[in-house]
């Protein structure tokens, strides 16, 4: 495991795709995140997340939200391939 800055995405798109191939397992956002990137906003409240980010621990407070990514809903549908076809 290692610590990775946020990564310079301008939309969710961009940070499912990003997430999705750097592999990330958790996602911290806090006040400067959505300061600097306003169209993040949804992540500010973990009911408005998207599915593939679950709230894993929220300090309304200081507005820090740690978000687990989930793999499988990140990448469902995005890389159709049978197993057989990695070992051909």
């Amino acid at each position: 495991s290692e610590w990775v800055f946020f990564p310079p995405v301008k939309s969710l798109g961009e940070l499912e795709d990003w997430v999705t191939r750097h592999r990330i397992d958790y996602l911290v956002i806090g006040r400067r995140e959505l300061k600097e990137r306003r169209e993040l906003a949804p992540l500010a409240k973990p009911e408005q997340a998207p599915p593939w980010l679950s709230p894993v621990w929220v300090d309304p407070e200081t507005r820090l939200i740690l978000y687990r990514v989930e793999p499988s809903v990140a990448t469902a549908g995005r890389y159709s391939c049978s197993i057989s076809a990695w070992y051909s």
